[in-house]
């Protein structure tokens, strides 16, 4: 992740999940997020990006903490909402990227002053985007 949030950057970090299962990938997120902006609340996540997932799912020992699934916002993003409203973007690599790939992603999106989406930031390392059945 940067190390300010900042409200100029289009993302905060990236998140390189191992497979396209929401119920075992969430909860690391979390843990390593909650260490940066305290307890988390929410967690906005691409319907389209994860395996069928109930739409009352909650990770297990998040404390509640509220999914919510959307399809229309930027389709590579997870955004983590922390106590005091702190909002964290994350680029999210599809986990079927290549290595080198995966890391040029993270490293521009865990740069500071960074102004491409996390479409964008795919794009420019030539990761395809991925939906739960594979590369779109």
């Amino acid at each position: 992740m940067t190390r300010e949030l900042i409200r100029a950057n289009r993302l905060d970090g990236a998140w390189w999940p191992y497979s396209s299962d929401v119920t075992k990938e969430l909860a690391p997120l979390l843990d390593a997020v909650s260490r940066r902006v305290g307890r988390i609340r929410g967690v906005l996540l691409n319907r389209s990006e994860w395996a069928p997932t109930p739409l009352d799912w909650i990770p297990c020992g998040s404390r509640r903490t509220r999914i919510s699934w959307y399809g229309n916002q930027d389709a590579d993003v997870a955004i983590v909402i922390g106590d005091n409203d702190k909002r964290v973007a994350l680029l999210v690599v599809p986990f079927s990227a290549g290595v080198s790939d995966a890391i040029r992603a993270m490293e521009m999106a865990s740069t500071s002053g960074n102004g491409l989406s996390g479409t964008e930031t795919l794009r420019v390392v030539g990761v395809s985007a991925l939906s739960p059945d594979g590369p779109v």
